[in-house]
């Protein structure tokens, strides 16, 4: 499967789940979803396992690689935070299946290009409570022109700011 099938997959807002986020008790909310990344962190592992026992084989799900040890053939693929990014010398699941990773800097974009990912997330765009530098609009689209792959706004971003990122033609945005 090339990049560009696989990436089709992939909607213009990629929805991430947050540390509270139970899949039985929301399931009933996934209609109008079909894609989305699991991540608990901070979750106790047979919590995450019962969760995950839940997963429809209609839902399209990547899992965030804070539960790597959880992957296994159902997930399309694995998004790999910035640290596990940094620390993986080669593609860790098949390529057939979707690969993203988490950049904050220039040697974490071209460690994942390297790596040969189907998508980043470039945060911070806006101002945000951690410590690390905004890029802002200007930066962020500098970034994109020099990428081939699809790419996603993290960090102050939000549907008011769809326009924008359409006339940047960026993939999409998280919130």
């Amino acid at each position: 499967m090339n990049t560009e099938v696989k990436t089709e997959q992939i909607p213009e807002i990629y929805p991430i789940t947050h540390s509270e986020f139970c899949l039985e008790k929301n399931l009933k909310n996934l209609n109008e979803i079909n894609f989305f990344q699991y991540r608990r962190k901070n979750t106790e592992e047979r919590i995450i396992k019962h969760d995950l026992s839940f997963l429809d084989k209609n839902l399209k799900v990547i899992l965030n690689s804070h539960h790597r040890d959880l992957y296994h053939d159902d997930f399309i693929g694995m998004h790999l935070t910035s640290s596990d990014l940094m620390a993986t010398s080669e593609n860790p699941i098949s390529k057939n299946k979707i690969l993203g990773a988490s950049c904050h800097n220039t040697d974490e974009i071209k460690k994942a290009l390297i790596l040969g990912v189907d998508y980043i997330f470039i945060s911070p765009i806006k101002e945000n409570l951690k410590a690390n530098k905004v890029l802002g609009w200007k930066g962020f689209q500098n970034i994109c022109q020099q990428i081939d792959i699809p790419v996603f706004a993290l960090g102050g971003v939000g549907q008011k700011t769809w326009r924008n990122l359409r006339i940047m033609e960026v993939m999409g945005f998280l919130e």
